[in-house]
């Protein structure tokens, strides 16, 4: 099992060449960030491997907001392919600033690399191997991110990350009811004060659907379910009931008008009680 402080858990890859053709970005970038891959490669990749797990059009989503919201530190559960991470450690290269960690076992990984559409993507991008990892490190080296994202083995939570506020949590590993209030439960009191949580599928999964709309109003008027703190650890529970007061969730559904069963994902928007909107920024009448 890797961890963020064992060898496995640590980017193998600070050392490595920009892949050919990685062209840095040669014009100025904003806020005096440093310069960037240029993104091309990656929406390339997210197009070609994408509609295997239903990213191709999701992961822009989460690559536009990355750009807007400029999170520091991104958490998501379920690699896969890589569409996400690094779609997402892309936008945080252009920001000059943030990480992203991306945990995956590769236990899938072979019925994965049996999908008529990454055997198809292989033409294109060569052999992807039989190891994830080698995989997953492979192509962050190819577009050029290798400095902004890393790649956790583990194969059961909790996940080890730096002890710092998650700004964006992607789960693409539980989105069943039980899941959820796991899930909810163990990083509602790490994410940052203004946050997203996006749950995979959990909108088209009508028992998960329900109990996110039920959830949220209870959030809402600063109440834990009881469930959610039998399920936390005795000496998590004070953290978990102050991660919900003072603080205002929104439910937002995702969904696509597609004929597939990866069709939803579910955005829970966290921000504090104030009367202005967040993440902060210049305000004008």
């Amino acid at each position: 099992m890797s961890s963020v402080f064992g060898d496995d858990g640590v980017n193998e890859h600070s050392t490595a060449p920009r892949a050919a053709g990685m062209a840095a970005a040669t014009d100025g970038a904003p806020n005096g960030t440093p310069s960037a891959p240029q993104p091309g490669p990656v929406f390339d990749y997210a197009r070609l491997v994408g509609g295997a797990h239903g990213t191709e059009d999701f992961g822009l989503l989460l690559y536009a907001l990355a750009k807007m919201h400029r999170p520091e530190t991104i958490l998501e559960l379920g690699t896969g392919l890589g569409v996400c991470a690094l779609l997402l450690a892309q936008a945080v290269a252009e920001n000059g600033v943030g990480h992203v960690w991306t945990v995956d076992d590769g236990s899938m990984w072979r019925e994965t690399r049996a999908m008529p559409a990454v055997r198809a993507a292989e033409r294109d991008l060569g052999d992807f191997g039989d190891d994830h990892r080698a995989f997953f490190l492979g192509q962050a080296a190819r577009l050029g991110l290798t400095d902004r994202v890393t790649l956790l083995s583990n194969s059961m939570p909790p996940f080890p990350f730096p002890e710092r506020p998650v700004d964006l949590l992607f789960s693409d590993f539980w989105h069943d009811p039980a899941g959820v209030v796991q899930l909810l439960t163990a990083y509602l009191p790490k994410m940052a004060p203004a946050a997203s949580v996006f749950i995979d599928s959990a909108s088209t999964h009508l028992s998960a659907f329900l109990l996110l709309e039920r959830l949220v109003a209870q959030f809402d008027a600063g109440q834990v379910p009881d469930q959610m703190l039998r399920v936390a650890r005795a000496e998590d529970r004070a953290a978990l009931e102050a991660a919900v007061r003072n603080r205002r969730f929104t439910l937002v559904h995702l969904t696509e008008r597609k004929a597939r069963q990866q069709n939803s994902t579910a955005w829970l928007k966290i921000e504090p009680v104030d009367i202005v909107p967040h993440p902060s920024t210049e305000m004008h009448i």
